[in-house]
């Protein structure tokens, strides 16, 4: 099994050590691996295709990683239905392309969505749960900034202002 775990494990060493190019081979390494080995689905592709994704969102193809880490959360909702622990990874990461893009609706989106599936799939007070929180406040705070410089978003500005709010207080009912 540790031969097995190789290319996920050089992966890993490979996108700390900043060396993208050579991170993203061994994921699609590893993948081509599990999907010769279990077909095209399996549960355990679901994690290889969101670490997949991550790293190719870290190299700036954003239009690849967008369709690996959608297939990540759908194969997650077949093998783990609702309580898929890698959904609210690739949703954060679906949240930093939609914001890379401009899309601001779209970002917040995909992080309530990950705010949701962690509340649904971590316990309260794990870090995994408070992370999609932490995402989505800070998101929250850079779009309260940015309406408060423009005169004519004032609607905008005062339902992201209470969002952030009903964020903050649920960070600190999760201490």
């Amino acid at each position: 099994t540790r031969l097995k775990e190789a290319p996920k494990t050089l992966a890993c060493v490979f996108m700390h050590l900043k060396r993208g190019a050579d991170s993203e081979a061994m994921y699609r390494r590893e993948l081509a691996a599990l999907q010769k080995q279990h077909g095209a689905e399996h549960p355990d592709i679901v994690l290889c295709l969101d670490n997949f994704g991550m790293q190719l969102v870290n190299n700036g193809k954003l239009d690849e990683a967008e369709k690996v880490l959608t297939e990540s959360v759908r194969q997650g909702h077949k093998f783990f239905g609702d309580r898929n622990p890698n959904e609210d990874h690739a949703l954060a990461r679906l949240a930093t392309i939609a914001a890379r893009r401009g899309d601001e609706e779209l970002q917040l989106k995909h992080l309530r969505d990950g705010v949701a599936v962690a509340r649904r799939v971590y316990p309260k007070g794990h870090g995994y749960r408070r992370e999609p929180l932490n995402a989505l406040i800070k998101a929250l705070e850079a779009q309260v900034k940015k309406y408060e410089a423009l005169p004519d978003a004032a609607t905008k500005l005062e339902a992201r202002r209470q969002e952030l709010a009903e964020a903050h207080q649920a960070l600190k009912d999760e201490k």
